[in-house]
């Protein structure tokens, strides 16, 4: 069986027949969890611990490989895999994932296995303000989203996976923006919707939402070795307030990527992939093409050949990377080109792209520029009209004034009691899941780092510091292997 096993780095100590670790404990969890995790180590008496956060599985299988002894995972434990009694070889689940694994077999004690609830992730749709008071109650939200975002369910069955996205339910969908209500919410969109914006391929956020709502893929669709292509079939003429439009129209789902820095990127990095300053009409420098061969942005020859210079526009300071509107085009343009393609990428002062993996919609709207996703979704949601948006709970901060939440099922994401009682569907539990039991942990500073996780104040501290919802008190759900019995 494949799997990612954590390395144990630690050394050890010998003393009298006793061994003892005498570096930090390598320590495997989810990746959501990993600053919850490491909040707890650095503020209190947490043990010495290593994170070596890549995954819930890779945290499920250390505890089945005797690593560790429990383990922050962002699901409950599967039953299928660790439960002592389940079939090892089921011809009705060919894939290993379906299977049990003699190791964690082993290694469950029926009982003490299960996972100690620590806090709640809620995913949040949101829209503007502007859209009616009554857009409030998404209709039948798992459908509607799937739909929405995934497209129609392919002809050979299946969940939604971004193939079947031209049906003529989803074009009546995106038509009709009182549709994707519960009421009727006036005439602000009578086009319907616009645009629906979502993370990347990418973000860990996104496998949260395949899995909320049943997507196996999304109808923008991305080319290998990019995350976040324009290839929805359903197309949206594009609105004056939006300043990208390579093409003149953009399809309805948009996934929004923000350029991070990585730590080697060239100095200027951060304000280039976020640079909304606007370019000086009339105002354009000779710079290498960086990528549209054989022909300039606005459909002219290179200067000196396929490889030659084209003109860009720049800012007052001759600058590229400016914000240009759509009637600013060198000399000599072709008919039709939108000047908003020169905002496809991100550049440099001297016109280099800050990256080409990625499409620039996160430069939709010239006054938003958050760091990270969650919030840049949020505040394009706000400053545009028309769109939805789906995010982590981030999408909140900073854009509270122009954004109100879409509930599911009549529930706000906001609201954390309802979270917290499982009464919003957009929402998981987040675990410290076990094997053998959370109460003897043999491993001293593993057994300190779980005292830490049952401290509900600093617990819920950690959690709500990360964005998710932090729980009052703390339930622990034993494993179910009642299903082979």
């Amino acid at each position: 069986m494949n799997r990612a096993i954590a390395i144990a780095s630690a050394t050890y100590l010998c003393v009298i027949g006793q061994v003892h670790r005498v570096s930090a404990l390598d320590y495997q969890g989810s990746d959501a969890l990993q600053d919850v995790t490491a909040y707890l180590v650095d503020t209190g008496e947490c043990g010495a611990i290593n994170t070596l956060f890549l995954g819930s599985t890779a945290a499920e299988n250390a505890m089945c490989d005797s690593l560790q002894e429990s383990a922050p995972m962002a699901r409950a434990l599967r039953n299928y895999k660790v439960c002592p009694n389940s079939p090892v070889d089921d011809p009705s689940t060919p894939e290993i994932e379906g299977r049990a694994d003699p190791a964690c077999q082993a290694q469950t004690v029926r009982g003490r296995a299960g996972g100690l609830v620590i806090g709640w992730e809620a995913l949040a749709v949101a829209r503007g303000v502007g859209e009616g008071p009554t857009c409030g109650n998404l209709v039948d939200w798992q459908a509607t989203l799937a739909l929405l975002y995934g497209g129609s369910a392919p002809v050979g069955g299946g969940d939604p996976d971004g193939t079947n996205c031209a049906t003529q339910e989803r074009i009546d969908l995106v038509a009709d923006w009182n549709g994707l209500f519960v009421q009727d919410c006036g005439d602000e969109c009578p086009q319907g919707l616009r645009h629906a914006l979502r993370h990347d391929d990418t973000s860990r956020v996104t496998g949260v939402f395949r899995g909320l709502v049943g997507l196996d893929g999304f109808c923008n669709g991305a080319a290998p070795g990019r995350v976040n292509d324009d290839n929805d079939p359903l197309r949206t003429p594009c609105a004056a307030s939006e300043r990208y439009c390579p093409d003149g129209d953009l399809g309805v789902v948009l996934a929004i990527s923000v350029p991070r820095a990585r730590g080697n990127e060239p100095e200027g990095f951060e304000a280039a992939a976020n640079n909304n300053s606007p370019c000086e009409f009339g105002a354009f420098e000779w710079a290498a093409g960086f990528g549209f061969s054989p022909l300039c942005p606005n459909g002219t020859g290179r200067l000196g050949g396929s490889a030659g210079l084209c003109l860009f526009p720049v800012d007052a300071h001759g600058d590229c990377g400016c914000n240009n509107s759509r009637f600013n085009l060198p000399p000599g343009s072709l008919p039709g080109v939108d000047g908003r393609l020169y905002n496809e990428r991100a550049r440099y002062p001297d016109c280099r792209p800050v990256t080409s993996t990625i499409s620039e919609f996160h430069r939709l709207s010239v006054d938003c520029e958050a760091n990270n996703a969650m919030r840049q979704i949020g505040c394009i949601v706000g400053a545009q009209e028309c769109y939805v948006g789906w995010a982590g709970r981030e999408i909140f901060e900073g854009n509270a004034d122009v954004l109100e939440p879409v509930l599911i099922d009549g529930v706000s994401p906001q609201d954390n009691t309802d979270v917290t009682a499982g009464d919003y569907p957009l929402s998981r539990r987040m675990y410290l899941n076990t094997l053998s039991g959370l109460d003897d942990v043999t491993d001293p500073d593993e057994q300190s780092l779980v005292e830490c996780f049952h401290d509900v104040e600093q617990l819920a501290t950690a959690v709500a510091l990360d964005g998710f919802v932090p729980v009052s008190s703390l339930e622990f759900e034993p494993l179910d292997c009642s299903e082979w019995d």
